[in-house]
């Protein structure tokens, strides 16, 4: 009678850890679905705007100006909006060694994109160093290829250049940016250019963004709160004196003459 009762007991035990066992590492289709809603949502939430400023040598006052706007600016950007920043031209700290090899390497994803990213942004711009070459054509490579690789193309992606200067490394950003236009609708190209020539308006034109050609403090932080979307396209006034708009149909240009 003991042996019977003892074996029962001990079946009894098996089982009720047998039952116990399968309660852990047990996914319900809901928690499932939720536990790979929340990985494959990764970085493909909201478009995608990844400023892109020259850190070269003449570019200490704009960067400065920069880093001041975009205080205002970013804290509005819709939440759903993923911002990231990369430099390039950026320097060592060392003003004595300049290696142009490298120097036409240089260029640094500081934040990837993503949502409410002001303070990392800022900071990142603080940071950086300010160099000598414009890797121009290296750095939008490393955007679009490195970058944006993280989102998928049906997301939306906004470069906002922000130079006062050409290509310096023997590229052609034009002839990079057409061929990339030619086989990707998802990408287009913002382009801030302070007191520099018009040659970067190609990447404008082939990707159906906008040109900016910046000669005041107030210009600039006009053409950024549009290019981020925190201040409406019609903010500017085509028939002001300083202002010479030039395009047709959706592909408008704001030239700001000094």
């Amino acid at each position: 009678m003991k042996k019977r009762l003892f074996l029962l007991i001990l079946i009894y035990t098996v089982c009720s850890l047998s039952a116990s066992a399968k309660n852990y590492n047990v996914y319900s289709p809901k928690v499932y679905k939720q536990s790979n809603l929340v990985q494959s949502n990764i970085g493909q939430k909201g478009d995608v705007i990844e400023l892109v400023v020259d850190y070269s040598s003449s570019m200490t006052h704009w960067i400065g100006l920069a880093k001041s706007t975009l205080q205002t600016i970013l804290p509005k950007v819709s939440a759903n909006t993923n911002v990231g920043l990369r430099v390039f031209g950026q320097g060592s700290g060392n003003f004595f060694v300049v290696d142009m090899f490298n120097a036409c390497k240089a260029t640094k994803l500081v934040s990837f994109p993503r949502s409410s990213n002001t303070s990392s942004v800022i900071s990142g711009l603080y940071s950086t160093k300010i160099g000598a070459a414009t890797p121009l054509t290296y750095a939008l490579e490393r955007t679009v290829y490195q970058d944006f690789s993280a989102f998928p193309k049906t997301v939306k992606k906004k470069i906002v250049l922000v130079t006062d200067g050409e290509e310096t490394c023997q590229r052609d950003p034009c002839a990079f940016v057409r061929e990339l236009a030619s086989s990707r609708s998802d990408i287009v190209i913002d382009v801030i250019i302070v007191n520099g020539s018009d040659n970067l308006r190609c990447l404008a034109d082939a990707t159906h963004g906008k040109y900016y050609k910046i000669g005041t403090d107030n210009d600039f932080g006009n053409a950024m709160g549009v290019s981020f979307g925190t201040q409406p396209e019609n903010s500017f006034n085509p028939q002001s004196p300083n202002i010479n708009s030039k395009g047709n149909g959706n592909n408008i240009h704001y030239e700001f003459i000094q």
